[in-house]
């Protein structure tokens, strides 16, 4: 089983400024190159570039991965994994969640798709052509992609798509994300302008032109993320549009590897393979893939050992426990970032707890006081690494990391965190007594263990009592979304290898911040950075606003992940990585 290794480039130190010169362009060179685009939801994971895949297949000298301990289901034909939770929501759109994202990247396809090493290769678009100043993007469609229905995939599904991701009705979370890279996007979203003014254009059936705001190197990786998929519209407004739209198996049109065939809510996802793929002899190998939803993790190993799963997330007592078997378990780099959501809206549980929460020393105090290495070595026993800021440390190689350095001071004694609690309590006006936040929490075992030492942390080092507040996955998001919580632990995946994946989530009136924080010069320096073409001023333009970020914390990060998981003797060849987080389509039954 393949390991992931962070490779950091040494850069003498000539200098503080020659340094950062050279960071900035060894951080230019990983965008440029790192993917053919530097990542998207995509992006590098090779052992060259942050986030590495790591392809479950058996072990070296013909040894099986469990040494024939745990041979698998018993369907010759299919096998099964445990996503753990409900797929979020299935609308390519509107889209947000890794279990659902996941799914899409197994039944849908977009202009391109990502390969094994989370490289873009040709999907629906069999070649494009781009303009010298890289701005605009002419996708050829290829004559065989087709829809599950068998209705030819053609460019209007793309700005029928396209459109809809822009529509302020739609209430895609992303939309805003995504429309500074699309001309005329954001006038949509600000409504100073209308679908004829996107820069996204069906030249002919299978011409589509898009028109970007500015060069993006990464461009073509982005275009493999689920938000970019195409929708046929006819068939969107059959099924009755954004409220119904992939709901259900039967409320989706597939145009990937794969189809659902079946989607029991809360219990499970079948997909099998779509006979009306163009590629379909070189994916989807496996004839049927069982997604199934066991929250409680031991109740998972529980189905692993019995032969029911084929494929598991192992915490660090079970990976000490399988190794002991003599299992070769895998592991790869999420370079996913823990943090806290403190909700600054008026949509927490009360008026005290409001005001403690809109003062960024007791959000301060609040993150500083969880010991994530104490979690990390003591509770979880895997190889989380301490998050020293939003941007884990392995995007970019490590590069833009070690430019950034530690934003978060985590030296400060437990008696310094409790008198700058105590100060920001004073300055908010608030009696320690009257604050008792809510902590939201996922319904899974490992969710509730997490909250559980928080709970504990803040009445042990601050002194207030909290509670915890356990909800499906499903509902947690809606929570999110709709800011009516008071404080939930999050994790954030990047879509593409490059630090604004974290940073531009956190911009007034991203459909991704759920806090409600604002903050001007923020605002200003992402929106800068977004169109910046020299590597140095852009790196200091996203180092800025991080530190931004962290001093007034709206957001608290606390470990980054790392995950480790098991695959039954009979699957091989499953790609999991940081922008492919569980891809069934390359994987196959063992010999």
């Amino acid at each position: 089983m393949l390991k992931r290794v962070v490779y950091r480039r040494k850069i003498a130190k000539r200098g503080e400024k020659q340094m950062k010169k050279a960071l900035a362009l060894v951080l230019a060179l990983a965008l440029a190159l790192s993917l053919a685009a530097c990542g998207g939801s995509p992006a590098p994971a090779s052992s060259s570039a942050a986030g590495s895949t790591s392809t479950a297949q058996p072990a070296a000298s013909g040894t099986m991965t469990t040494n024939g301990l745990y041979p698998g289901t018993a369907d010759p034909e299919a096998v099964t994994y445990n996503a753990a939770a409900e797929p979020g929501d299935m609308n390519s759109v509107t889209t947000t969640d890794s279990v659902s994202i996941s799914i899409m990247r197994d039944t849908m396809e977009g202009l391109t798709s990502l390969d094994q090493n989370s490289e873009p290769i040709p999907g629906v678009a069999e070649t494009w052509d781009v303009s010298d100043d890289g701005t605009v993007y002419t996708f050829h469609l290829r004559d065989d992609a087709v829809w599950s229905n068998g209705e030819k995939i053609t460019a209007d599904d793309f700005v029928f798509a396209w459109t809809q991701l822009f529509t302020p009705e739609t209430g895609a979370s992303y939309g805003g994300t995504w429309a500074s890279y699309i001309k005329g996007a954001q006038e949509m979203i600000d409504g100073t302008g209308d679908a004829s003014g996107l820069g996204v254009k069906a030249l002919s059936e299978n011409t589509l032109e898009v028109t970007l705001t500015h060069p993006c190197t990464y461009f073509l990786s982005l275009t493999a993320f689920p938000n970019f998929y195409p929708i046929n519209e006819d068939f969107w407004n059959e099924v009755g549009g954004v409220e119904k739209y992939g709901r259900s198996a039967d409320t989706m049109l597939y145009n990937g590897p794969y189809v659902i065939s079946e989607w029991t809510h809360e219990d499970h996802v079948t997909m099998t393979k779509n006979d009306q793929y163009w590629d379909k002899e070189n994916k989807a190998f496996i004839p049927t893939v069982n997604v199934v939803m066991i929250a409680d993790s031991n109740a998972a190993i529980n189905s692993f050992q019995g032969g029911e799963l084929d494929m598991v997330n192992l915490n660090g007592d079970q990976k000490a426990m399988f190794e002991a078997e003599g299992c070769v378990t895998a592991q790869y780099d999420e370079a996913t970032c823990s943090y806290m959501e403190y909700n600054l809206t008026d949509g927490v549980s009360s008026e005290a707890v409001q005001k403690a929460l809109n003062n960024a020393k007791v959000r301060t105090a609040m993150t500083l006081a969880i010991d994530s290495d104490s979690y990390n070595k003591n509770i979880a026993k895997n190889s989380n690494t301490v998050a020293n800021g939003m941007v884990p440390e392995g995007i970019t190689e490590g590069v833009y990391g070690e430019a950034r350095g530690n934003l978060i001071d985590r030296s400060m004694s437990e008696e310094e965190i409790k008198a700058l609690f105590d100060e920001g309590m004073s300055e908010a006006g608030v009696d320690v007594a009257d604050f008792k936040p809510v902590i939201t929490t996922d319904d899974t075992d490992a969710a509730k263990q997490f909250a559980t030492f928080i709970q504990n942390q803040w009445k042990e080092k601050l002194g207030f009592d909290s509670s915890v507040e356990q909800i499906t996955f499903q509902s947690r998001l809606d929570k999110q979304t709709k800011k009516t919580f008071d404080v939930i632990p999050s994790l954030w995946s990047p879509d593409y290898n490059d630090p604004m994946t974290y940073l531009d989530m956190f911009v007034t009136d991203s459909g991704n911040n759920h806090t409600g924080w604002s903050n001007a010069e923020y605002d200003e320096l992402i929106a800068n950075a977004m169109v910046e073409a020299d590597a140095d001023t852009r790196t200091q333009m996203l180092i800025d606003a991080e530190k931004i970020l962290m001093e007034e914390m709206p957001v608290g990060p606390t470990y980054c992940r790392v995950r480790d998981y098991l695959c039954s003797d009979k699957l091989t060849g499953v790609v999991r990585s940081a922008f492919q987080e569980t891809v069934m389509h390359f994987a196959k039954i063992a010999e």
